[in-house]
């Protein structure tokens, strides 16, 4: 009706949370050991006499195994070819390999 009044107390806000008390915890799933690196959540919401929205999402990031003690820091790989390997040479945007060489004793290499 034309005199219908509604007065509500309005809201409007987005805030974002890391949920700190998940992130470094540890959990098994189907016999595969996980690590929670990241918990991050995200809630806005706005009502007034017009209407209301919600938008809500929220992000979880795990890898597999033990936390990694510095992660800003690159690990060190060692990949040591002293056994036969394959070279293979492939363009990105072809289906097959356009050059294979099996490399099994060190007839061909450089010698240092």
């Amino acid at each position: 009706m034309a005199d219908d009044e509604l007065v509500i107390p309005k809201f409007d806000f987005d805030i974002s949370t890391v949920h700190n008390s998940l992130v470094g915890k540890r959990f098994r799933a189907a016999d595969t050991d996980y690590f929670i690196e990241t918990a991050w959540q995200r809630t806005a919401f706005h009502l007034d006499e017009s209407g209301a929205a919600v938008e809500s999402e929220a992000t979880i990031i795990c890898t597999l195994g033990i936390e990694d003690e510095n992660p800003d820091k690159p690990q060190p790989k060692k990949m040591i070819f002293n056994r036969p390997f394959y070279v293979l040479l492939k363009r990105t945007d072809a289906a097959n390999p356009y050059f294979v060489l099996w490399a099994e004793n060190p007839e061909l290499m450089v010698k240092e």
